[in-house]
């Protein structure tokens, strides 16, 4: 597993009853900071590089997503793979950018 991949966060429909936007995401892209709060790393898409952003897990979904209630926009790019490798302010690579990456 190498640092760097990434996955772009888009609108699901609503999940449950309560109001605002809610994100499947795969559950491996989110990790317990220092304090023990479910975090992810957002990607700068200008510089590529990766900021801790804090959010409010709900329920996981299928085999491998987790719903994010609070703490994401529609948009925000995520790393998916290898962020318990990965610090704040660290460059990465979208590996789907790479010839033969196949998701």
């Amino acid at each position: 597993i190498l640092p760097g991949m990434t996955a772009t966060v888009v609108a699901s429909a609503q999940l449950g009853e309560s109001s605002g936007e809610k994100y499947l995401v795969p559950a491996i892209a989110v990790f317990a900071d220092e304090a023990g709060n479910p975090s992810v790393w957002v990607v700068d898409p200008d510089t590529m590089k990766v900021h801790k952003k804090k959010v409010t897990t709900g329920n996981l979904t299928g085999k491998d997503s987790i719903q994010i209630l609070e703490g994401l926009v529609s948009g925000e790019k995520i790393a998916t793979t290898g962020v318990v490798q990965l610090r704040e302010g660290m460059e990465i690579r979208d590996l789907s950018e790479l010839e033969g990456y196949k998701r």
